[in-house]
Order: structure tokens, then sequence, then C-alpha cells
């Protein structure tokens, strides 16, 4: 069957080109590909044997297009053939062969030398410590000018596609590159680290949804970063082969789906924009789709699903978010730029995986540095959502602790501030009822009644100085006031409040007096609420009792 699939292919590759012979001085060469040899769309089951047959057919091309393959069920193979300089045959030196693959899941590396083969499988299919010999996030090997001229055939292999730019570099220039890279990557991964416990610890705080898919979003960026950038393999599981679950499907996925929750959620697309709204729930089923997908072995069907929606996604909630902004949801804005930006990262990414733009090295450094400036506007767009989120506790605070009409405490405010003073000191509760209210209601009507009930409030409040008292509505015409220490001058505060109080008030034009009874209980710092409330209670009749008794005598 082999032999078969040898003779197709020569049929369709008869009119060849080869390339010239590499000759390698003591320059680097960035762009080794373009100076290679080709032969694609070869089946992933040909081992090197059909390819050295192959190659003495003169299969191979000389190199065109650009280093990468979108293919998801053939192989494509590079060959190399390297001689040294006069200069560099004399006086040895070391090389490092890179393979500037995304999270490739077959890079295998055939060297040729004097009729030998040493076979080095440095894709993700096997564990990082015992393929790669060169430690780098890249499939690398070392090669010694020494030892050329020499035959490099390298096959690479994906199911989610392949890129493959190469780059043979002196060893001094590679470490530099190498360190060059970790700091990049150090602050990258820096910025995103940290504001992903920054916003976990705020979500800790907040327990707020937007919070809570934002750093789900940033947790699967982070692995996702950490899969393709090929640092996760070298570094944190080295000693196993890649599992698919951290694939970069999966993990593009995983952050796909993080992403639109977060973005439902923080721009409020249910009730703002529900046609959107629906059909990002639909893409978020597909994301769903692309993991089980690939969980079950339909890895080609799984990236072409995901790259699809990704396509999709990404400008729609551009969309959304420039038409939240639009709607006076201001921190939209900064989400805007933030998708404006991871637009144009994912369609480089794209269309680099399916082999529309060259992989340059550049292009790879972009995706990364998007997600990190991402995280940066989410988080400015989100500091927006703490003072959101503020503000509504402040409202829930005051509708449960405060009264809706005159913005005195009610009774829970109230107990909830002698809670506070109770086994610390003592206090005064003064009760106060309105005179002749009902007639006012019942005469001017129920709109004069609440202005004046607001009037009321507020002359108490006036009558209590800042820090020594709190009004309280309990209901009606009843308010009252906890006063923190016994008053010495209790009766001289209480005459001044009903002063207040019974002044006259002007209100549409009308002139409306209202009169106050007046009752009072001070109690030591132990001693509970209700016997004082009791206590004050009666006070308060019996001086409305005597008011009566007062206003009825000739």
């Amino acid at each position: 069957m082999r032999i078969l699939w040898v003779i197709v292919l020569g049929l369709f590759l008869s009119d060849t080109a080869t390339a010239n012979p590499i000759t390698v001085d003591s320059r680097d060469l960035l762009q080794l590909h373009e100076h290679s040899e080709i032969l694609r769309g070869i089946p992933v089951e040909w081992g090197i044997e059909e390819i050295l047959a192959a190659d003495k057919q003169g299969k191979f091309n000389a190199f065109s297009g650009v280093a990468a393959s979108a293919s998801k069920t053939t192989a494509t193979w590079l060959k190399l053939e390297l001689q040294a300089a006069g200069e560099v045959a004399l006086r040895a030196s070391e090389k490092v062969l890179v393979a500037h693959a995304i999270s490739q899941q077959n890079a295998d590396f055939y060297v040729v030398n004097n009729g030998n083969i040493d076979v080095i499988h440095a894709g993700l299919d096997h564990a990082f410590q015992h393929s790669q010999r060169v430690n780098y996030r890249h499939p690398a090997i070392a090669l010694s000018t020494a030892e050329l001229p020499q035959t490099i055939y390298i096959r690479f292999y994906d199911q989610a596609g392949s890129v493959f730019p190469l780059e043979l570099l002196n060893s001094s220039t590679f470490e530099q590159k190498r360190l060059q890279e970790n700091l990049i990557f150090g602050a990258i991964f820096g910025i995103i680290i940290g504001l992903f416990f920054y916003n976990l610890t705020l979500y800790v705080q907040l327990r707020d949804s937007s919070y809570l898919w934002y750093v789900f979003s940033m947790a699967a960026a982070l692995v996702l970063l950490l899969e393709g950038t090929g640092i996760g393999p070298q570094m944190l599981w080295p000693s196993i082969p890649h599992p698919w679950y951290l694939n970069r499907v999966s993990t593009a996925a995983m952050w796909g789906f993080s992403l639109i929750m977060f973005s439902l959620y923080f721009l409020q697309l249910r009730d703002h924009l529900p046609w959107t709204f629906r059909v990002l729930v639909f893409i978020l089923v597909a994301h769903a789709a692309v993991y089980v997908l690939h969980a079950g072995g339909f890895t080609q069907y799984a990236a072409i699903v995901s790259n699809t929606f990704a396509l999709i996604s990404i400008p729609l909630l551009l969309v959304a978010a420039i038409w939240r902004f639009r709607q006076g949801f201001y921190p939209a804005l900064f989400f805007t730029l933030a998708q404006s930006v991871m637009l144009l990262a994912a369609l480089l990414m794209v269309m680099r995986q399916l082999a529309l733009v060259k992989p340059e090295q550049i292009v790879s450094y972009w995706f990364p540095a998007a997600v990190a400036l991402e995280a940066i506007l989410f988080s400015l767009a989100l500091a927006h959502r703490i003072g959101e989120l503020k503000s509504q506790r402040y409202a829930a605070i005051m509708d449960a602790y405060h009264d809706s009409l005159t913005g005195a405490l009610n009774r829970r405010g109230m107990m909830n501030q002698l809670s506070k003073l109770r086994g610390t000191q003592g206090y005064c509760l003064v009760l106060i009822d309105l005179d002749g209210f009902k007639a006012i209601n019942d005469n001017c009507g129920h709109d004069v009644g609440d202005t004046v009930l607001q009037y009321v409030a507020k002359r108490v409040s006036n009558a209590v100085r800042s820090g020594q008292g709190w009004v309280v509505r309990f209901g009606g015409d009843e308010f009252g006031i906890l006063i923190p220490n016994k008053l010495t001058a209790i009766q001289a505060f209480c005459e001044r409040v009903r002063v207040a109080i019974e002044a006259p008030m002007h209100i549409n034009g009308q002139l409306i007096n209202v009169g106050a009874s007046i009752g009072w209980h001070c109690a030591d710092k132990m001693t509970e609420f209700e016997p004082v409330y009791r206590m004050a209670d009666q006070a308060m009749y019996q001086n409305k009792q005597q008011r009566r008794l007062n206003h009825s005598a000739p």
C-alpha cells in the first residue's frame, strides 16, 4: 500500500524543482524554510523510508508559499541540505535549528549523516524532557558545523493545522533570543497573573458574576498561552505527553466560553441586547461542542468549529460593546478597545493557522500581548463596576435601613444602630406622635400629608445635633429619636423638638399646622429595647392626654 502511495504521489508531483544545498557560515539563517525543499499532502502514516524513496525520485519541490499548512489530515515534510562554508568547516561551531511551530502535535527531525539516521521526536505527542534535546519551548535540535554536510528531514503534522518557520542560529544568538523571550513572556504572564489574583480578591469581596467570569477567562487565557507558547510543556508538565484537554483546541474553547460568559454579565446583554444574547448563547453551545468533539478524537472538526466561531463571536462582541456604549454604558468603551485588539490578534492567529499569512516571529508575540492588554482594559472596565456595585449596595442598605419617604431610619435601621450601642453605653428613646395629622390627610390630601411628614423628619433632624442621635420613623405619623448616652436635659431637648415641629408649614400655598405629643425614657447600657419602648410609649400617651386636657380647658 505504501509503495502504491509513492507511485500515486509521483504522478501528481512530476513537475518538480530542486533547491540548492544551503551553505552554513558564521551568520544566522532566519528564514531557513525559504531555502528548504518541501513535500506537502503526505499520508500521516508515512515514515522516513517512504520519504527517502520519494526523495530519490526527485519529488521534493523548492519551497514556495508560506510556512504553514491548513491540512488536518496530511503531513508536511521539509528537507534541508546543509553544507559548511570554508571558514566554518575549518573552525567548528555550534548551531541550533529551531522550528517555530505553535504547540505542534508532531515535529519530528530525521538527521541523515553518512548513512546513519538520528531520529528526534519533538512534538507534543511526546514528553518534553524525553524528546527535546534543547531546553527550548519550540522544537529544536543542536547541530555542529564539524559534522556537516548533513541532510535533515522534518515532519510536521497536527490535526488542527501546522506552522513551521525554521531558523538556524548561532548558539550565542540562540541564548540571547531565549533570554529576550523569557523577559517578554515573563512580563506578559506577570501582568495576567497579577490581574487574575487582584480580580479574584475583588470577586471574593463582591461576589459579582462579572468578576467571577473575568477570573475564569483569565485562568483559561493563562492555560491557553502556556500551551500555545510551549512554556507549559517545557516548565509545568515536562515529564508527560501533552494532555488532550490542554491542547490549543481545548484551551481555546475554554477561553472563548468564559470570555463570552463574562461579556454576557458585564454588558448585561440579556436585558439590553436580547438578540445578541441569544446568538452568543448559541455560540456558547458551539464552544462546548468543540470540547466534546476534541475529547471524542474529532480534533480536525473541532478546530474548524473553533476557528469559525472565533471569527464570528469576536466581531459580534465588538458590535455589542459599541451598541452598549451608545446606550450610555460607558465602561463598554474599554470593552470595545479590548475587543478591537483581540479581533486583530485572533484574525492573525487564525489566518496564520490557515496558511493565509506568513508565520513571522513577531506574529507569535501579538496574541499573548493582546491577551495581556485585554486583561488590563477589562480591569479598567471592571473598576467602574466597583463603583456601580458600591452604589447598588448603598442603595440596598438605604432601602433596608431607611424610610423611603422621609429618609429617616426605619425600625430595622434603628435596631442596627442600637446593637452597636448596647453593652457600651446607656441611651434614651424619644417617641413623637403627630397631633391632627389625620385631619390634614383627610382635608388636604395624602400628597400634602406626605410633605408634612417630610417636613417633620427634616425639622427633627435639624434639632438633633450631628452625631448626637438618629431620627426614626416607626410608621404612619409616629417618629422617634435614639440618643446615645443619657441626657441630663432631656426635657429641654424634647421641648426644642416640639417647638420645631409645631412651627407653621407653607405647603402648596396653604398654611399647615401640626402638633406633637412627646414621651421619652432613658436606660442604662444593659437594658433591652422593648421595655424602654413601652415606657417611652406610655410617657408619650400621657403627654397626649395632658395636651388634650389643656386644649379642652376654658
